[in-house]
């Protein structure tokens, strides 16, 4: 009797070192059907439902986070969008990548700042390098939301 861990692996067993690896490890489900547009469009405006600024009262800094996220899932909108018609496999590929940008901590230049600060309050003074942080967590966690989903509607393996 072997003792695993959280992942599956025996204790002690070396994690998947490079993205194939980790793709054939949590590839597609052998014979699952394609995924049908109407299912595609529902995926898109979903991500793009959470695409929204959110609102209410919250930190400064999470709401950066926040509309980071929102932003985040917006830019896979798009995206899925541009690779609906071709197949699992395409969106199995693109959760894949999504996957490995949100666990480089990449996060690019025109990430939208919140635009919901109260009118009657004063735009708070933001450190420079927590606000990139924020981002960086909000972009990351967009990204591995957003590639999950795609990653289970186009039939893989959980």
């Amino acid at each position: 009797m072997t003792q695993e861990g959280l992942s599956g692996r025996p204790a002690g067993a070396a994690a998947p070192r490079s993205q194939e690896e980790l793709q054939a490890s949590i590839g597609s489900v052998d014979g699952a059907p394609e995924l049908p547009q109407d299912d595609i469009h529902r995926l898109v405006e979903s991500l793009r439902w959470a695409s929204r600024e959110v609102r209410g009262g919250m930190d400064s800094y999470i709401r950066i986070r926040a509309a980071a996220r929102a932003d985040a899932f917006g830019r896979v909108a798009a995206e899925l969008e541009r690779h609906a018609g071709e197949g699992n496999a395409a969106l199995l590929a693109l959760a894949a990548g999504l996957r490995a940008r949100s666990l480089s901590g990449d996060v690019p230049d025109d990430v939208k700042l919140p635009t919901l600060w109260r009118p009657d309050r004063p735009v708070p003074a933001l450190d420079p390098a927590r606000t990139r942080r924020e981002q960086q967590i909000g972009i990351s966690l967009g990204l591995a939301q957003a590639a999950s989903q795609i990653h289970l509607a186009a039939g893989g393996r959980v």
